[in-house]
């Protein structure tokens, strides 16, 4: 689907419905791109220290690797001069030009792609209680108990 940014660019994103398991882990495991991990596989609070932003800069640099992989799995194409970042061979290639796009424009890509975090990142609540049965039913559907009938 296309869509016009206030600016005039457009951005073309692939449709939400079209989002598959492999988009899910490739976010789950690009998104830690980037952050030390020491040898438990925890973060390595030492080493991110030293990094630009220091420890707080590690939930800063997480949500945005989360959103460039997003960027790159779900737009299809766009007017920037830059090219659209990609996921290729396991890797984030391009993400650096999210960085040149002005800030209203990113603004709006960001609004534009926020449902696509959600499925993409959401994790189910254990404590969710299951889909609801009643005692009546047998696990068929209902046109498929109808057809059963006749």
């Amino acid at each position: 689907m296309q869509h016009e940014l206030t600016s005039g660019a457009t951005v073309e994103l692939r449709p939400i419905g079209e989002m598959k398991r492999r988009d899910k882990l490739t976010v789950a495991s690009l998104q830690f791109e980037g952050i030390p991990f020491d040898n438990e596989g925890g973060i390595d609070w030492q080493v991110a220290a030293l990094m630009p932003g220091g420890r707080g800069g590690i939930n800063a640099r997480f949500a945005e690797n989360k959103r460039n992989v997003v960027i790159a799995l779900v737009v299809i194409s766009w007017s920037f001069e830059i090219p659209v970042p990609q996921v290729r061979d396991g890797q984030l290639v391009g993400a650096e030009g999210i960085g040149e796009l002005s800030l209203d424009d990113y603004d709006e890509l960001e609004e534009l792609i926020d449902p696509y975090v959600e499925k993409l990142t959401r994790t189910p609540d254990p404590k969710a209680p299951a889909a609801a049965t009643t005692s009546s039913s047998n696990g068929r559907s209902s046109a498929k108990a109808h057809s059963l009938k006749a």
